[in-house]
């Protein structure tokens, strides 16, 4: 394993001295079979993700992990383990009606799934259709460069069942760099009028988290405002005037 922990996201102290994600971004690049790159999002897919790694021979496993206390427990052993084997996972529970759902919101990394879900609990309030999900391997999303990498994909039903052709509106929200990103998810992008993407645009300073993901647009208030271009709707029907205000650093 190459653990990437302390991070970007968590450089209260030391400015921009922490790990920016182009390491991570890096391994990401190399045959996806080999090379797995895993956003961990909190203490039950640790485990899982950690007890399966040794299990395996010719690998190398790059685990991005959080260290901050307080990351919420979100996933029980048994969808941790399902996590781990499908590479993504859907958080029923975060959805809202899900059968005529609009757009599909997903998280990369563990800060960027508690602002996804805040986004969510605000569609939910604004009665937008909408699924939440959370993806813990995206090399296994991509377009396979070799036969090993396609059958290390996940299964194509997973993906259509996720990823609806019927629902082309789609953010994902990330823990790396926006643009390689969507270059390793290029099969899931519906164009950039239907498909967005937040992370890391290199700002720092000497910020707390939720002061990192502002300045990066990472925040739920600026999930919302890019579901709100994806859908051709007035982002004042899911922001305030005072929300807005605050995007436009006011």
């Amino acid at each position: 394993p190459l653990v990437l922990t302390s991070h970007t996201w968590e450089n209260a102290k030391n400015e921009r001295s922490h790990q920016d994600p182009s390491m991570a971004e890096a391994m990401l690049g190399e045959p996806s079979d080999v090379s797995r790159v895993l956003f961990v999002p909190d203490y039950n897919t640790a485990s899982v993700v950690m007890h399966r790694l040794y299990q395996t021979q010719g690998q190398i496993w790059t685990l991005v992990v959080p260290k901050i206390e307080g990351i919420p427990d979100l996933f029980t052993l048994q969808e941790a383990t399902l996590l781990l084997e499908q590479g993504a996972f859907r958080l029923d529970w975060a959805c809202y009606e899900t059968e005529r759902q609009r757009a599909v919101l997903t998280a990369i990394g563990a800060y960027q799934l508690e602002e996804v879900l805040k986004a969510s609990a605000r569609l939910k309030e604004r009665q937008v259709p909408h699924s939440v999900v959370y993806m813990l391997e995206p090399g296994r999303f991509r377009t396979p460069r070799s036969e090993h990498e396609k059958a290390h994909l996940a299964p194509i039903q997973l993906q259509t069942e996720l990823y609806p052709n019927s629902v082309p509106a789609r953010v994902f929200v990330t823990h790396t760099r926006p643009e390689p990103l969507l270059g390793t998810l290029q099969p899931l992008h519906t164009g950039r009028d239907q498909t967005g993407a937040l992370g890391f645009i290199n700002q720092g300073g000497t910020l707390n988290v939720p002061g990192i993901l502002f300045v990066n647009r990472c925040t739920w208030v600026h999930i919302l405002l890019e579901v709100a271009r994806v859908l051709g709707m007035p982002q004042e029907e899911l922001l305030t005037s005072e929300e807005v205000a605050a995007l436009s650093g006011k």
